[in-house]
């Protein structure tokens, strides 16, 4: 038994279309969340934010029960409402919708699952935290983010040193990935060491942690100018 009632007044129904907002809302939010998840810094922030969206789409999905209650319309159990999903296909075939709704929501839903950061952290290693800063811009090292300069750190980094070799450490949540060469603008030796930080859910930390010249660690102005230096001649070139 499903103890959901046949609709009392069908062809009402028809001539009187009912209201779907909420239904509607709950069935996209998922998608709605994987947009905000662009604004979560950290996995605590993620954790807000679906939890948030868990509690709301049953919230919806047991107002949009009451209204059609009232309206006496349909009857439905509560416990629908712990899988709105179900409840949408319920609900298209009682009051004889298509099936908008209910699609709708299992892409979304579905999208949500396997696209949210959290899935995506299981899937987090060391090759994906080194391609990760490999692709990132040049411009987003702090001393280059005003430098007329364009393309990935990888393609900065290996056009200006010779023979780049790349690596990475892991200590927890922190992964420190070094490109090492040689310079083609001076012939020193010099180590890039950037410091990612992945909290299984996102990236919360990436910094240019060190700049070796000639094993020496190069800091502050010394640093600044050296990496204009360093960059703006594979630029120029």
């Amino acid at each position: 038994m499903d103890n959901v009632s046949e609709p009392m007044h069908s062809a009402a129904v028809v001539q009187d279309k009912l209201r779907s907002g909420l239904v509607w809302y709950a069935a996209v939010l998922p998608g709605i969340g994987l947009f905000l998840e662009r604004f979560t810094l950290n996995k605590y922030l993620g954790l807000l934010l679906w939890g948030l969206i868990i509690i709301i789409r049953p919230f919806c999905c047991l107002a949009d029960m009451r209204i059609l209650e009232k309206r006496g319309v349909m009857s439905c159990s509560r416990w629908f409402a712990l899988v709105p999903t179900v409840y949408f296909f319920k609900r298209c075939m009682r009051l004889r919708h298509n099936m908008a709704i209910a699609v709708v929501s299992m892409i979304c839903f579905g999208y949500a699952v396997v696209g949210n950061g959290f899935t995506g952290g299981l899937m987090i290693d060391d090759q994906r935290i080194m391609n990760a800063v490999r692709n990132e811009s040049i411009r987003s090292v702090t001393e280059l983010k005003n430098e007329k300069i364009s393309g990935s750190i990888a393609d900065a980094a290996e056009s200006a040193l010779d023979n780049a070799q790349w690596s990475i450490v892991s200590d927890g949540d922190v992964r420190t990935v070094t490109v090492i060469g040689t310079s083609k603008s001076g012939n020193d030796s010099v180590s890039l060491i950037f410091k990612v930080t992945h909290d299984g859910y996102t990236f919360t930390g990436f910094d240019l942690e060190k700049v070796m010249k000639n094993g020496s660690e190069i800091k502050d102005e010394e640093r600044e100018e050296y990496l204009k230096k360093l960059f703006s001649a594979e630029s120029d070139g």
